[in-house]
């Protein structure tokens, strides 16, 4: 969940993700990413993701997540994929069973219900425009090519209701 509200990517690239794409450094994580996604065209991918540790909270730091999470599961794995079952042979999860992971922990950390999996990449990417990331970034880190992207889809009013429930996470 983490690495979806960080990134403003869809739930595909957290499926897509191995262990091979993951790089841990002293203070940071890099995740590559060089599967085919949705936003993927010739010659175009998108690019590595950088995470730095979040010193404020660790409980709310995807570096020491991630480093927890792989060592954990080390033992486990029948997969080199990142995510996997809880359930025995521990092999890799479908993106629908990724979905109702996600949904599952909006429901319990009480994130308003008109949140579900999917709308992630539509929550984050304004909440990060009022917080004044620049508009560069967010771009570069949706995998969008220009800002009229964000403009035309994403770029909508966050009610009182979900500024809320955002704000309670962020």
């Amino acid at each position: 969940m983490l690495f979806l509200l960080l990134s403003g990517q869809r739930c595909q690239t957290l499926h897509l993700i191995c262990l091979d794409d993951i790089i841990f450094e002293d203070n940071s994580v890099i995740i590559t990413t060089p599967h085919l996604l949705k936003n993927s065209k010739p010659g175009r991918h998108q690019s590595s993701f950088t995470f730095h540790n979040y010193t404020p909270n660790a409980t709310l730091c995807i570096v020491l997540t991630w480093r927890e999470y792989v060592n954990r599961t080390k033992g486990l794995r029948t997969t080199d994929q990142l995510m996997i079952s809880t359930i025995k042979l521990h092999g890799a999860v479908s993106k629908l069973t990724l979905g109702r992971w996600i949904k599952l922990i909006i429901l319990k950390a009480g994130i308003h219900t008109s949140f579900k999996p999917h709308s992630t990449r539509a929550s984050t990417t304004p909440m990060a425009n009022l917080r004044e990331v620049p508009m560069q970034q967010i771009v570069k880190t949706a995998g969008w090519t220009n800002a009229r992207t964000f403009a035309k889809y994403y770029n909508k009013p966050i009610t009182d209701q979900c500024n809320s429930s955002l704000n309670d996470i962020m």
